[in-house]
């Protein structure tokens, strides 16, 4: 543990760090997306993956969760800045590593250096590994965020590596911690729980009860013959290793289901939500990734039918992404990320600006016509009065159109309509409205994305369609002002950026190409997810 001393000069040079990000609750949020890898539920044979036994095992199944790489420097930093702020100075100590293996100054010269920052972070032991985990728990919780974070069972991790090839530049670097106690009576005598087997021991306990395995290679120890977890690799619970780091596993409690012979995805009030899989007729995996109410989030990735790697994204949200692989490598890499083509930025109305697209960029689109209501989107409807906002529109200059065929914008309602839609509006059916909206897959981003054209209204509760309509980019700076907090994006401020992030995803009701005169109704999942399929294809035919 450190000395007072040496805590107060490390806690003022974690003081001097330079973080350039706005306020804890966003680093916050950094880590709680973080780079997570899903994993869809998995059958283990563990004879097969550990190597010879005395007995054989029975199959375990691993349920769906996510899986982070090592947690880094900068991640464990974060942490103690929380710590320092919410907790007193002898907890804080207790969180830094100092055993005979780790030093104060070794301690001090890997938190203070900025070269260290994205390696995975040594020294840290199995119970302050746990308290990071309540801790980014809690973090989830106060966010909203229906998250629990834990060290891996072994099981999980083996699981993972069933799925993932180990990053090369980090992913070997240590090893790591688990949730799984060891135990040899367990290992003789389990029948199919040896992987999952856990103990939390307490203070007075003694040492053999504190045992914990760790799992993987590092750059200390990178024999294979060691991989089996079953040669005996344990370190206590309240030590510390140079050569063990921590990964964790995220999980939401929505396992996945089969929406079809290929394709598996979980939902949650009627959006995507949990590990979407998609897998070849030879039942390998296609595509695996993760929805969190909607939106796109953690490590996207994409084999071949032979289990080939061939693309990797990394997503914040449906809007950001980043590619992890394949990596370009072209002459105007340096120069092209100093001036990037489109940056997320809002106006002066508050609004995040539309990245402009010519028709040449459009290689797959769609029209859908969805309904939202107060059924299938009632965390938007708690928090909008649509009365209100109907009737602050109507006192604005914005043109009303009645709705006609499919929402076209060709008749205008003139001004004596205007007025007696003015006085019918206190009898309107408030608890629905029409999207109108273009999906569409750019060839520039590679990027599917949801643009709004109109919203459109009922009048009576009988009614089988909308009445009138609203052109949606001439009310999003009046949307701007009616404020909305959702969970799922943190950047989510107002009514327009619910749109802006599509955030929301209702009933489609009709869809169409967008060049067909008509709309036609079908069954809204499957066209949901045939555009998801559609744009996973598109990735693989750009090769990113």
């Amino acid at each position: 543990m450190l000395e007072p001393k040496s805590c107060m000069k490390l806690l003022n040079k974690l003081n001097g760090m330079k973080v350039i990000l706005l306020g804890l609750n966003l680093l916050f949020i950094g880590v709680l997306w973080g780079q997570f890898y899903p994993v869809p539920e998995t059958d283990l044979n563990f004879r097969s993956l550990t190597g010879n036994m005395k007995k054989q095992l029975d199959l375990a199944t691993v349920k769906p969760m996510s899986m982070s790489g090592l947690i880094t420097v900068r991640e464990f930093k974060i942490y103690l800045e929380s710590v320092k702020k919410d907790s007193g100075v002898a907890f804080y100590q207790s969180q830094i590593p100092n055993t005979k293996r780790f030093s104060n100054e070794l301690a001090n010269e890997l938190l203070s250096s900025e070269q260290y920052l994205d390696l995975p972070i040594p020294g840290i032991s199995w119970k302050v590994a746990r308290n990071y985990c309540r801790w980014l728990t809690k973090k989830a919780h106060e966010q909203g965020l229906d998250y629990t974070y834990d060290l891996p069972h072994m099981s999980e991790l083996l699981a993972y590596e069933q799925i993932y090839t180990p990053n090369k530049s980090n992913d070997e670097l240590l090893e790591s911690w688990t949730l799984t106690a060891y135990d040899e009576s367990v290992l003789e005598y389990a029948e199919n729980s040896v992987a999952d087997y856990t103990y939390d021991a307490r203070e007075q306990d003694p040492p053999s009860m504190k045992r914990k395995w760790f799992y993987g290679r590092s750059f200390h120890a990178n024999d294979q013959e060691r991989k089996s977890y079953y040669g005996g690799r344990y370190e206590y619970q309240d030590s510390s290793s140079r050569y063990i780091g921590f990964r964790i596993v995220r999980k939401s409690g929505f396992d996945s289901k089969s929406l079809g012979k290929y394709l598996n995805m979980s939902t949650k009030d009627q959006k995507a939500h949990g590990i979407y899989s998609e897998f070849y007729a030879n039942n390998k995996i296609k595509v695996l990734g993760e929805f969190y109410n909607g939106q796109r989030v953690g490590m996207w990735s994409v084999w071949d039918s032979t289990g080939n790697l061939l693309i990797r994204r990394h997503y914040t949200s449906n809007t950001e992404f980043e590619f992890i692989y394949p990596v370009s490598d072209h002459p105007y890499k340096q120069l092209y990320a100093k001036y990037p083509d489109f940056v997320m930025k809002r106006n002066v109305n508050n609004n995040y600006e539309y990245e402009f697209l010519s028709e040449r960029e459009y290689v797959y689109s769609k029209r859908l016509y969805r309904q939202l209501n107060v059924e299938n989107e009632k965390e938007l409807f708690s928090q909008i009065n649509l009365k209100q906002i109907l009737q602050d529109l109507a006192k604005t200059d914005v043109k009303w159109y009645h709705y006609g065929k499919n929402c076209q914008f060709k008749e205008l309602v003139t001004d004596d309509e205007l007025k007696e839609m003015k006085r019918s509006m206190d009898a309107w059916d408030y608890s629905k409205m029409e999207t109108k909206e273009d999906f569409f897959f750019s060839s520039d981003n590679l990027m599917g994305d949801a643009r709004q054209i109109g919203l459109s209204f009922y009048k009576n509760k009988t009614d089988e369609k909308p009445s009138y309509s609203l052109y949606y980019p001439e009310i999003r700076q009046y949307l701007a002002k009616y404020k909305i907090k959702l969970p799922s994006v943190v950047d989510i401020q107002h009514l327009d950026d619910v749109f802006y992030f599509n955030q929301y995803r209702g009933q489609i009701v009709k869809e169409t190409n967008i060049h067909d005169r008509d709309a036609e109704e079908k069954d809204d999942w499957k066209i949901e997810l045939s555009k998801l399929k559609a744009e996973h294809n598109l990735w693989i035919s750009y090769g990113r």
